[in-house]
């Protein structure tokens, strides 16, 4: 996926366009719910946080196990203030139990498959995830 290549060279505003453009040239193309946690990424990226969240939100509804994609939605709730709403998320993420949930392997994760340029893109991301992480209890209080 040519989107996915340019966002991974820190060009997420590139990568979107490709993939306007991909969805375009096959619109009911296997597999939207990748489309669309690739793209909420690229908007997180650009510090776009309703956008990346509604197209979190619709990934999740397609494939609700996505790891990565439910580490997005948590990010965007926390970076919209919704604190409440970030905290589910996490819950939600844990519950998931794939590691690239965890704070420390999602970096990890992206290191050695990002550019430079794409991974400080999503450093202010990662600080705010590992925040948020930490700040939420093991388990819910409800």
């Amino acid at each position: 996926m040519a989107a996915q290549c340019i966002m991974n060279l820190g060009r997420p505003q590139e990568a979107l366009a490709a993939d306007d453009e991909e969805a375009r040239l096959a619109p009911r193309a296997h597999g939207q719910f990748f489309v669309l946690g690739l793209r909420s990424q690229a908007h997180l990226m650009l510090h776009e946080y309703e956008a990346a969240l509604q197209a979190a939100k619709t990934s999740l509804k397609e494939f609700a196990s996505s790891s990565t994609t439910a580490a997005i939605r948590a990010t965007c709730l926390a970076a919209l203030s919704r604190n409440a709403q970030a905290q589910e998320a996490v819950w939600t993420c844990r519950r998931l139990g794939h590691a690239p949930v965890h704070p420390d392997i999602w970096q990890q994760a992206w290191r050695p498959i990002v550019s430079p340029e794409a991974f400080a893109l999503m450093g202010p991301a990662n600080a705010l995830y590992r925040d948020l992480w930490n700040a939420t209890p093991e388990e819910s209080a409800t």
